[in-house]
């Protein structure tokens, strides 16, 4: 046990330490307009209906394209109309 009087100099000393930050960067995520734009770019997708009518293939390579890019996975779920369980599964 320390004296009261160790307690307060311990207390007004400046502590240096970094102690729970976050160093990284913050991730950048993309608006929806964005993501919708990439889909038009790289998959000739309009809407929903056209993201359906991809291969398997091209449907694993826009989720990744997009995730890749920023989107949070359930923001290429809303917007590609495929599952939140399978765009997870490929992160």
């Amino acid at each position: 046990m320390i004296g009261r009087k160790e307690f307060e100099r311990y207390h007004r000393e400046n502590d240096y330490h970094i102690c729970m930050d976050i160093q990284d960067e913050a991730v950048h995520r993309i608006t929806d307009e964005q993501v919708r734009k990439l889909l038009r770019e790289n998959f000739d997708c309009e809407n929903v209906s056209q993201v359906q009518l991809l291969t398997e293939e091209k449907k694993i390579l826009a989720i990744q394209l997009l995730l890749g890019s920023g989107a949070s996975i359930r923001q290429v779920s809303r917007l590609t109309g495929i599952s939140f369980g399978i765009v997870r599964k490929y992160t």
